[in-house]
């Protein structure tokens, strides 16, 4: 699975993933990059179709429809994955 942001801890560790953060730590991190995939598209922003979380891994793609599902009715402006 690929983290929604880059933020690493000393040895490369995804912050997200760091022992005893628990999963509230990367839903948090999946809530941002699901707001700013939003906001881009809101702003007539394009976004890469490689560079969207859910289209990086298909780990991501379950976590993604999961959040929208779950907190938006399943509302979602990022276009499908290719």
């Amino acid at each position: 699975m690929k983290m929604p942001r880059p933020t690493c801890v000393k040895g490369g560790t995804y912050y997200g993933f760091q022992p005893g953060n628990g999963p509230a730590e990367y839903a948090a991190e999946l809530a941002i990059r699901h707001f700013r995939e939003q906001r881009a598209i809101l702003r007539g922003e394009k976004l890469r179709p490689r560079r969207r979380f859910k289209c990086l891994a298909k780990e991501n793609a379950q976590a993604w429809r999961l959040f929208v599902d779950e907190f938006f009715e399943g509302r979602d402006l990022v276009p499908a994955c290719p």
